[in-house]
């Protein structure tokens, strides 16, 4: 039989669909309406603006994970775990609630509570991951460049997997062989210098 086709009916794969971020603003309006949250809502929302978490690793979360100074993150994607410090802004969120061990989708259905208490329109596919890939973003091109600082930090600060394509994408060998421990021996320096540029941590604080 011919083949009627050429090289040039080749169908294009259909374009993967793109998760939708958050804006700057919109983040702020859920973290601003912090009072109509409850103290669960509150706590997962400090937390997933705060840190760049995935949303099942949210949902790992148990009281037994934090003290008074500090909060285990039990990563997933074989990422590795993270000791975190926690800040002064979130120690009374962290004081208010007891966390337990959720199915995830508990947590997307939380997530659209959050956002209708916020007077937030909440759009399709939209979740902890809208913070997740905003804050990224933010911290790594615009809030570490603006101040001087090796936006590699924020491979150290989210403990991205050591030889995962995204913390090498785009980077030479000197940073495959890049140790910031070296140059400082606090286990929470990292902590201390995110924490002093992020972009949402102010709006947790208390206003008195």
């Amino acid at each position: 039989w011919t083949w009627a086709f050429t090289s040039d009916d080749t169908p294009y794969p259909e374009e993967v669909e793109k998760l939708p971020t958050l804006k700057h603003a919109e983040i702020e309006q859920l973290i601003k309406a912090r009072a109509k949250l409850s103290n669960a809502e509150r706590f997962y929302l400090a937390v997933a603006t705060t840190w760049i978490v995935r949303r099942e690793e949210l949902s790992r979360i148990k009281k037994r994970d934090y003290d008074d100074e500090t909060i285990f993150i039990h990563t997933a994607k074989h990422g590795k775990p993270r000791k975190h410090l926690i800040p002064d802004e979130l120690k009374p969120i962290f004081a208010d609630y007891r966390p337990k061990e959720h199915n995830p989708s508990a947590l997307s259905i939380m997530f659209r509570r959050i956002c209708a208490k916020a007077g937030l329109e909440h759009k399709k596919h939209m979740g902890w991951h809208s913070i997740r890939y905003r804050l990224n973003t933010l911290l790594k091109d615009v809030c570490l460049p603006q101040n001087r600082l090796n936006p590699s930090l924020i491979n150290d600060y989210a403990h991205w997997r050591q030889g995962s394509g995204s913390r090498y994408m785009d980077t030479d060998m000197s940073e495959y062989y890049r140790r910031p421990e070296i140059l400082d021996t606090d286990p929470y320096g990292i902590d201390r210098i995110i924490y002093s540029i992020h972009p949402f941590l102010p709006l947790w604080q208390e206003k008195h």
